[in-house]
């Protein structure tokens, strides 16, 4: 075997944390986010995920690093660094947070379900048993495995995205060129992205993945090259939602309009999630 087979292999072999905990905030809290930002401001918001995605690359690396190195996941630094008080300080707060995001989990899935006609009685308590099924009684590699082809689904966000036709010099100007309109929804939805890209639980789950998969330091230059992926992807995958929900936003509202529109909200997610539907499927007595 060849040595670019060698390293080849050795990436394969190590890939996973990386990427899971990059692909993992593509969630339902960060495709409505995303949404959102594209509906509500259309490209003049792009430089926000741009930075986030920069940070979500930073941190990530360095949480796979100490875990790598530590062989500890970050509770179990934390209280070993700093005691017990703070460590359970910390794992409550994670708990706290982790709850929240997991019923904003399940409230995507009943959503999304109930585009079909399925209603959330049934959804909900079936997508949990299937969780729980996977979590108690599954092996690593399986899920692991299992979730990275889950991912693949995500490419229908950039195919959304291409079909919907945006202008795409000005979403370039709004990726790099930084403008910030004064407004308390301006703001609340870019603290939002940069709480849902960065989010608390995936620097745990990407420490604690490392350790879980036995990477050693031989490993690191590896997992950086899984991190850059997985956070570049999980960057590009934000870029399209928000084009797409930009481009449906302009077609529901062709003249200019800055801020988030009730009717344009309803509209964006559909138009992600769907590649080619930029048109209003249901129609909102209300413009505001």
């Amino acid at each position: 075997m060849t040595r670019r087979g060698l390293k080849l292999g050795a990436l394969l072999a190590v890939i996973g944390p990386g990427l899971l905990a990059g692909l993992s905030d593509d969630d339902p809290a960060g495709i409505t986010t995303y949404s959102v930002l594209g509906a509500g401001y259309g490209y003049q918001l792009l430089w926000v995920l741009l930075l986030s995605t920069i940070a979500l690359v930073m941190f990530h690396a360095l949480a796979a690093r100490m875990g790598v190195v530590t062989g500890q996941g970050l509770i179990g630094l934390v209280r070993q660094r700093y005691g017990v008080r703070v460590g359970g300080a910390v794992l409550i707060a994670l708990v706290v947070a982790n709850i929240g995001t997991t019923c904003a989990e399940f409230a995507g899935v009943a959503a999304g379900f109930e585009l079909f006609g399925i209603s959330r009685l049934l959804s909900v308590p079936a997508a949990a048993l299937v969780v729980s099924f996977l979590v108690l009684r599954g092996s690593f590699h399986r899920i692991e495995h299992l979730l990275l082809l889950l991912s693949t689904v995500f490419l229908a966000y950039v195919v959304s995205g291409i079909l919907a036709r945006p202008d795409w010099g000005a979403a370039f100007e709004g990726l790099l060129v930084p403008t910030m309109p004064m407004q308390t929804g301006a703001i609340a939805i870019v603290t939002a992205t940069v709480g849902t890209t960065l989010a608390p639980w995936g620097l745990s789950f990407i420490q604690s993945y490392a350790v879980d998969k036995r990477l050693t330091v031989r490993d690191l230059a590896y997992e950086r090259i899984d991190v850059v992926v997985g956070a570049t992807l999980t960057g590009v995958i934000g870029f399209f939602v928000v084009v797409a929900c930009a481009e449906a936003r302009v077609s529901v509202f062709p003249e200019p309009r800055y801020g988030p529109t009730s009717r344009a909200r309803s509209h964006c997610v559909i138009a992600a999630g769907f590649p080619g539907r930029s048109r209003p499927i249901r129609e909102s007595p209300s413009r505001s």
